[in-house]
């Protein structure tokens, strides 16, 4: 059985210094040096923005997609800054988000202003040494400048803890933004390698060395949970 400890808020503050360096958390400036879109917080997350590309398993609508990845192949053919709405659903499978303009991911959820009702899971089990690299045994690599998810739960469940590398987010894109989202693996959890990022009220829980990379993150409100490695003899 898993445990998990949540640090103190002042600890917390700590940890992070000597993790991270820190930014402002307003992101404003593009990674080209323009705006980086600001997408409407909407109250209602149960609704599809207007003009959202809709991923809903099993749907029948030419208009929908059955997959995360499809939607966001999807992106190909588009330009400018765009959303993509997630309905509820288990979503198997690493997969890795590069569109050119700003985009929002936005899970289903009764209570956009919470965690605690997230209904879109993305989930895989994939080691460094299956994947071939760090990024790619990530659940989402988001590659994307100007990119924001909300309310999606990322988890991979390689491993016990004592086995290898296994992540569950790597935030490669310049100025991404995460509110309200889930991250959970054993081992480096977390894989912010060289950008900027901006997390919060996430909740993010692992084993082993489960925050890294050479980034820069803002964390706000944000949980950090230790979970005990899964196996016995301990």
């Amino acid at each position: 059985m898993s445990h998990f400890i949540t640090i103190p808020h002042a600890l917390f503050r700590i940890f992070l210094v000597v993790i991270f360096s820190f930014y402002h958390a307003h992101i404003s400036v593009g990674a080209a040096g323009g705006s980086c879109q600001k997408f409407v917080e909407n109250d209602d997350g149960t609704v599809p923005a207007k003009n959202a590309l809709i991923v809903r398993q099993g749907t029948k609508s030419e208009s929908e997609y059955n997959t995360i990845s499809d939607a966001v192949k999807a992106l190909s053919k588009l330009n400018g800054p765009q959303s993509i709405f997630i309905f509820p659903g288990t979503y198997k499978g690493h997969m890795e988000i590069d569109y050119k303009a700003p985009l929002l991911i936005q899970g289903y959820t009764r209570t956009p202003q919470s965690i605690t009702e997230n209904k879109v899971f993305v989930d895989v089990s994939l080691s460094l040494q299956q994947a071939g690299s760090i990024a790619q045994s990530s659940g989402i690599w988001a590659k994307s400048s100007c990119f924001e998810m909300r309310n999606v739960n990322i988890r991979n469940s390689f491993g016990k803890g004592t086995d290898s590398q296994a992540v569950a987010l790597t935030s490669g894109g310049e100025q991404q933004v995460f509110k309200r989202c889930l991250f959970s693996s054993y081992q480096d959890t977390l894989y912010v390698p060289s950008k900027r990022a901006y997390f919060y009220q996430c909740r993010i829980e692992g084993a082993v060395d489960f925050i890294f990379g050479a980034g820069t993150a803002w964390f706000e409100k944000v949980q950090i949970a230790v979970k005990a490695p899964d196996y016995t003899g301990v």
